[in-house]
């Protein structure tokens, strides 16, 4: 604000000026322009900057605190260039003096990487976050307090909304700590969680702004995840976020990676495949996601396009889920990954046994999520395998399965639902040259539904019924694809139907010489107005720039036509006259 003292001189020195001039309209002018010089310093907000020591209260999510509170009171620790540091003053009062001396510690460290290190690398990569922000300060604002179990940070997306539409918002760029992670966990820990923090800001930023879009949560957390790794918190992997996110993704994997459920095992399966996706396509397409109009899967199918790359997310998907399985580059060359802390990475398939000794029968029903990974193994029996399976009826899926023989070298081969809904797997020799059969059940639907039934019988049979039942399988085959080739013949049938009716509608081609009548504004359906705009569009795009051939003399023909004329030096109203009319034949050669 201007001080009092400055309000002073400026008043005394226009009051002289007042004087000397000795004019009573200057007296107006002097009164009404300090009137509205006092009303703009009340009127136009200016910037204030938080102060050490400065206390404050602050909406919090009750759900992530220790104690169920929507609000708390806090006291600003530390500022630096880009940083205020918020402590919750019920938390900070009840800390012992060497817990404080901790926290001191861990902030220092804290601020110091984020402002020498993570900041520029997150922004260079990914963008900036909204700057100067909603609170008119490129401060951001992280406040620390006591937070549930497993919390380790957040954000409140309603912070980023202004009061007036939500009265619990902070109104400000925040982040939540644990404060107890910063009392025990090590620094790098935090600085982690910080730094995924702020991804999210940048996220809101930059896919919420520029490309006026949220993301799906799963790519969200999935960037946000990777931070980890691109600033090399991962680097040392014992004790690290993908230690962490190993050791969670093998309780259990099979969790939708698209449908998000707020737990570590989906933060898990997350990392992992955002692991994978950055190995094989780089960091560029989590950038190019972030930047697209589109959102999840669509984003990231645009931003493998644009780098040149000929596979998509269910490509992808189905890669990454044999990369967990196998993790040997031998088997495939996509079938591994290739961070060197993930290379003993392999998920454990839910095992099922068949007795070796007489004929044995097993049926099994699974249910399958979208997006999840599925693996599934089967072992004993003798003689050879067979594997009878069925998927929901017009359900997209993908099934690798891999052969393994004796000697542990592994086959892969795929079975989708272009060969069919269901079907009968034939593995010979098993439990002799062949050892296991390992199946990987995946439904790719972006339907809303929860889970699907897959279910399949796995028995052993003998060489002689094996004959005929590979018969029995290749008429399955056969009577499946002749019927899809059917429907196809009746979708291109009824499109080339639908093609002679409208060209039965279209009238003979348009044919168009000199202009020999005056057009206008309004006239509607006439060939001799789709002649004029036919002509407006050889012009260039500077001339007629949308290019429409409608026979309706609108207001985007009238402005063409302007243009026409002001490019040749003609009056320019619009009106396709007797001048306008000439020149034109002229230049189209008539």
């Amino acid at each position: 604000m201007f001080s009092g003292d400055l309000l002073a001189i400026l008043s005394k020195t226009l009051k002289f000026q007042i004087k000397n001039l000795n004019s009573q309209m200057f007296k107006r002018l002097f009164y009404t322009t300090t009137f509205l010089f006092i009303a703009f310093l009340f009127l136009v907000p200016l910037a204030k900057a938080d102060y050490a020591g400065q206390q404050a209260s602050f909406f919090i999510e009750p759900a992530n605190d220790l104690t169920n509170r929507n609000q708390l009171n806090a006291t600003l620790l530390s500022i630096t260039p880009r940083l205020y540091f918020y402590v919750d003053i019920q938390w900070w009062t009840g800390l012992s003096y060497s817990d404080r001396d901790i926290v001191n510690r861990n902030l220092y460290y804290l601020s110091h990487r984020f402002e020498d290190e993570d900041y520029s690398v997150l922004t260079k990569t990914f963008g900036f976050e909204a700057k100067p922000g909603i609170d008119n300060d490129e401060h951001i604002t992280v406040l620390i307090h006591s937070t549930a179990e497993n919390i380790s940070g957040y954000i409140r997306s309603v912070d980023l909304v202004e009061k007036t539409k939500d009265n619990t918002s902070n109104q400000r760029e925040m982040v939540y700590l644990s404060g107890d992670a910063i009392v025990d966990a090590p620094a790098s820990r935090v600085g982690y969680s910080l730094a995924h923090e702020f991804m999210h800001l940048i996220t809101f930023s930059q896919k919420g702004v520029t490309a006026n879009n949220d993301d799906d949560i799963w790519l969200n957390e999935g960037r946000a995840e990777y931070a980890a790794t691109l600033l090399g918190y991962d680097s040392v992997y014992p004790g690290s976020n993908l230690e962490h996110r190993v050791n969670d993704f093998w309780r259990n994997p099979s969790v939708s990676l698209t449908d998000w459920g707020n737990d570590s095992y989906h933060y898990a399966a997350a990392n992992l495949f955002t692991q994978y996706l950055v190995d094989y396509y780089g960091v560029r397409v989590l950038v190019d996601s972030l930047h697209s109009k589109l959102t999840g899967v669509a984003s990231l199918n645009e931003a493998l396009k644009q780098s040149g790359f000929s596979e998509n997310f269910n490509q992808i998907f189905q890669d990454w889920t044999l990369a967990v399985l196998l993790n040997d580059c031998k088997v495939g060359p996509k079938y591994c990954y290739k961070n060197l802390a993930l290379q003993s990475l392999r998920v454990y398939p839910y095992g099922y046994y068949l007795p070796d000794n007489g004929a044995s029968n097993l049926s099994v029903s699974n249910n399958l999520s979208n997006w999840a990974g599925n693996w599934l193994k089967i072992v004993g029996g003798k003689d050879n395998l067979k594997f009878d399976f069925s998927f929901p009826a017009n359900t997209k899926f993908s099934m690798p399965y891999v052969i393994m023989d004796q000697a542990g070298n592994k086959t892969v081969k795929f079975w989708n639902d272009s060969a069919g809904y269901n079907g009968t797997i034939i593995i010979p020799s098993f439990n002799q040259a062949n050892a296991a059969l390992f199946l990987l059940p995946t439904v790719t639907e972006e339907k809303s539904v929860t889970s699907y039934t897959f279910k399949w019988e796995a028995s052993t049979i003998t060489d002689g019924e094996r004959q005929q039942v590979e018969k029995t399988a290749e008429q399955k085959m056969i009577i499946f694809l002749t019927s899809r080739i059917n429907q196809l013949k009746a979708i291109v049938a009824s499109l080339l139907a639908q093609l002679a009716n409208l060209n039965k509608g279209q009238a003979s081609p348009l044919t168009c010489g000199a202009f020999f009548s005056d057009l206008y504004f309004g006239l509607k359906d006439s060939g001799e107005v789709k002649c004029l705009q036919k002509f407006l569009i050889n012009q260039g795009v500077e001339i007629y720039p949308e290019g429409l051939v409608t026979g309706n003399y609108l207001t985007a023909t009238q402005e063409a036509v302007k243009r026409f004329q002001l490019k040749n030096n003609l009056p320019q109203t619009g009106y396709f006259g007797p001048l306008t009319r000439s020149l034109a034949s002229k230049i189209a050669g008539f």
